[in-house]
């Protein structure tokens, strides 16, 4: 994939975002401390989004990063999907239990037990919460390679033409919102 082609793709995933949650591009700017030009500059891939910008979207969206970079990770999703809704049975919660105890949507749930995303970092918290794990137990119970998930993403701003520097700090956040869940 090109850099035009990854940046298309990139606007694409924002723009559905924005619609699908309903909010304006105002709204959107402010919470993530922009201004609409640029949000609207991004939105049309007419210039790419700050690596730091892109952080700051995929939290505020509760979605992954790598999910924002273009990363369809749909067999690990899938995989990490079925295990949640092993534990979820296993811990005896029915699907609708369970979601109104995690405080997400019961949509947003079967979106992840079905692999259509990766839970955000938030979400794995709650999971390992609910499940009466720490997130380290619940990352082994799911099989997580984070590995291969920083690998991809490194990959993914690489393509993007983000410096190693901010490639790195980038990880070393996301590392850092990890391991304070």
């Amino acid at each position: 994939m090109t850099l035009s082609e990854k940046q298309l793709l990139i606007a694409k995933r924002f723009d559905e975002l924005i619609n699908k949650n309903n909010i304006t591009q105002k709204e959107l700017a402010i919470a993530i401390n922009s201004n609409e030009t640029s949000i609207s500059l991004w939105r049309n891939a007419n210039r790419p989004i700050p690596p730091t910008k892109l952080y700051e979207i995929a939290d505020f969206f509760q979605i992954s990063l790598s999910y924002l970079l273009g990363e369809d990770n749909f067999e690990a999703s899938k995989q990490i999907g079925i295990q949640i809704e092993r534990l979820r049975k296993l811990k005896g919660y029915d699907y609708l239990q369970f979601a109104k105890k995690v405080g997400i949507r019961p949509l947003e749930l079967s979106s992840i037990e079905r692999g259509m995303r990766l839970p955000t970092p938030e979400e794995y918290r709650k999971f390992a919460e609910v499940f009466n794990m720490d997130i380290d137990q619940l990352k082994k119970e799911l099989n997580i390679d984070y590995e291969k998930f920083f690998q991809n993403i490194r990959d993914n701003c690489k393509a993007l033409g983000v410096s190693d520097q901010t490639i790195e700090l980038i990880i070393k956040e996301i590392e850092y919102e990890i391991s304070q869940k």
